[in-house]
């Protein structure tokens, strides 16, 4: 799947070259963003917005990266346990912990885009 980044930049007529130019990161990172390899940071959000203040960050980013997170309570030995799922699976405290902070990650760039 062609990623939304990708189809930005080329809506644009620019290279990854170019585009990396234009952005002022180096083409080996813009390149990786581009095809999901690394995810993007903040400066490189703030700097794509700058340099094309229509883009929709959230769109091109974010959309549909964060799957349906469901909550289950159960009474086991007098001892409430949650169960948490992530899409289709159950996913452990560490899984959980990594997904809060890029939700968090996400939430912090909303407010500063705002």
């Amino acid at each position: 799947m062609e990623s939304k980044l990708k189809i930005f930049r080329e809506s644009q007529n620019l290279s990854q070259k170019e585009m990396s130019e234009k952005l002022g990161v180096s083409l080996s990172y813009y390149s990786k963003v581009e095809n999901g390899v690394r995810n993007s940071s903040f400066d490189f959000l703030k700097k794509i917005k700058e340099t094309f203040p229509d883009i929709s960050i959230d769109n091109t980013f974010f959309t549909g990266k964060f799957p349906k997170i469901s909550v289950s309570e159960k009474v086991k030995d007098s001892e409430i346990i949650y169960q948490i799922t992530i899409g289709e699976e159950e996913v452990n405290e560490e899984e959980i912990k990594k997904a809060l902070e890029r939700a968090f990650c996400t939430f912090r760039s909303f407010l500063l885009e705002s």
